[in-house]
């Protein structure tokens, strides 16, 4: 049981405050069945049926997306991404898995990405976000797996529309790796187009995906030339400023994907991660204990502004915004029109929180972290990574992510 529908227990199952519950985790508009489907999952988890669980964790999930229940999704990613963290991953021998056919967290992902509307982006849990995550893990491992599902998923998001530039180029980068893998000579300009497109916007990792890539289809076409080419440009993007956990994750990529490569292809690279990569990484921040009620005068019923906001806002109405500044983010709230929250760009994982909203920034992007609509959990924990599919989402300068009331994500442009 969540907290917030668990708070009448703690709280005296006072009348007032049991319904006001219900009534904001939105039990009347996603039904129970995604109550019913957790809790099969739980079950085939324990029993090592991890597809079969994944498979119901995303039919969950997608139930509370189709009814727009924003607290209810929660629910659901929060069991699902538990569950994920048990998963053991295949074993891995010099950077690559060494079966295919163990059922690691790739293909959990997958699946929950084929219960999932490639249309939408969601809170918690995104179709085209989770392909995100999978077209990484392809270049990265450079066997293909999930590629094609991947680059389906994110194909909807190929114009920007409503789903802003991150996805945009994202899809780019899908269209180019899959145009790679089967050996079409325009995936160079695709693959360029996209690192060149990330370059422009500061989105680091997306560019050292591109660019590892790219390097790879040169070396696998046996052009040396333009392939140091691309590496000395992927070497430029490293310097003491670059995220260590960009720096590693290309580092295991290139020595997957350009492993048998000339030395003078490689030179560029390794000279440019060198000391660097000793450097290690840094942790992140705990959790803060919860608010307990407080704000809350005496008698009153535990409410957030934003449990007020998704119990009187109509449907389809933003809750709260993000907008990307020169240097950071400026978040909104639709409850108080004064509020600024300003977050300057920082590595790792960084929450902040107003209302009973918590929404992350990692890096250039922005997502949700944690709703509390009755204003009694503590907040989550920071960090030096990005929880394996939590759903994350680029911003261009001057796009402002907005989060609406029945969960939805959209991006705009000024």
């Amino acid at each position: 049981m969540s907290p917030e529908r668990g708070i009448t227990m703690r709280i005296g199952n006072r009348t007032g405050i049991a319904a006001a519950v219900l009534l904001l985790a939105g039990t009347a508009g996603a039904g129970d069945d995604w109550k019913a489907m957790l809790a099969e999952a739980r079950t085939q988890a324990r029993a090592s049926e991890h597809l079969k669980a994944a498979g119901l964790y995303g039919e969950a999930l997608a139930a509370v997306q189709k009814a727009g229940d924003l607290v209810a999704e929660q629910e659901a990613a929060e069991a699902f991404f538990e569950f994920l963290e048990k998963v053991p991953a295949p074993p891995v021998r010099g950077g690559e898995e060494v079966s295919s056919t163990v059922a690691g967290p790739r293909e959990m992902a997958a699946a929950v990405l084929a219960r999932l509307d490639p249309a939408r982006c969601g809170a918690f849990v995104s179709a085209p976000c989770l392909a995100g995550d999978l077209l990484f893990e392809a270049i990265r491992r450079g066997d293909g797996r999930h590629l094609a599902e991947a680059a389906a998923a994110l194909e909807p998001h190929g114009k920007g529309t409503k789903s802003g530039a991150g996805l945009k180029v994202l899809a780019m980068l899908a269209r180019g790796a899959k145009e790679a893998a089967a050996g079409e000579e325009k995936a160079a300009a695709t693959l360029a187009e996209a690192r060149d497109a990330a370059a422009r916007q500061d989105w680091t990792d997306l560019g050292m995906a591109a660019g590892v890539e790219l390097a790879a289809h040169f070396v696998k076409r046996g052009d040396a030339a333009k392939a140091r080419e691309t590496v000395e440009a992927l070497a430029r993007s490293i310097h003491p400023k670059t995220e260590m956990r960009f720096v590693g994750w290309c580092r295991e990529a290139f020595e997957v994907r350009l492993k048998g490569a000339p030395a003078e292809v490689r030179v560029p690279f390794e000279e440019a991660v060198g000391a660097l990569f000793a450097g290690g990484g840094r942790g992140g921040a705990g959790g803060r204990g919860g608010a307990g009620g407080a704000g809350q005068s005496a008698g009153q019923e535990p409410i957030s502004p934003l449990g007020n906001a998704l119990r009187k806002s109509p449907r389809g109405k933003p809750v709260a915004s993000v907008s990307r500044t020169g240097s950071g983010f400026e978040f909104r709230v639709a409850w108080d029109a004064k509020f600024r929250g300003v977050h300057e760009r920082q590595d790792g994982v960084k929450h902040m929180d107003e209302g009973g909203l918590t929404v992350s920034f990692a890096d250039w992007a922005v997502g949700v972290a944690m709703v509390d609509p009755v204003g009694t959990r503590g907040q989550p924990g920071e960090g030096s990574h990005p929880r394996p599919c939590r759903a994350f989402y680029r911003l261009a300068p001057g796009e402002t992510w907005s989060i609406l009331k029945d969960g939805v994500v959209q991006i705009a442009a000024k």
